[in-house]
């Protein structure tokens, strides 16, 4: 299916914005956790860093996914019952943004297996 003829879908341009915060944030404490664990004496909190990685990795696909259609070029659509403002995206940025989404679950649920927590606090 080329791209012309690509279904187009919705999400509510709030959940977007609360998103790319939300990630935003998550980044910063990857980030600020990856140096605490690299400068961890103890071996074992050194290996904690390649699962604040992976969380890294899936919250700025997340980013780079939306990026485009909500930062640089959006498309908004605004119903009229409900005066709801939406962002438009194509059926194959939805679906990465919803593979991206559910690894970053999973991965913030080994995180916590391990005490680990990517939370503001």
């Amino acid at each position: 299916m080329s791209k012309k003829n690509e279904k187009l879908y919705t999400l509510p341009k709030d959940y977007t914005d609360d998103l790319l915060v939300d990630v935003d944030e998550h980044i910063d404490i990857c980030l600020d956790s990856i140096e605490y664990f690299k400068n961890h004496q103890d071996s074992y909190k050194k290996e904690m860093i390649s699962l604040i990685v992976d969380f890294l990795w899936t919250n700025y696909s997340i980013k780079r996914t939306l990026w485009p259609y909500a930062i640089e070029d959006p498309t908004y659509h605004t119903d009229e019952e409900t005066g709801e403002v939406s962002l438009m995206i194509t059926s194959t940025v939805l679906k990465n943004l919803q593979d991206f989404v559910i690894a970053r679950h999973l991965s913030n649920v080994e995180l916590s297996r391990y005490s680990i927590s990517v939370s503001m606090h």
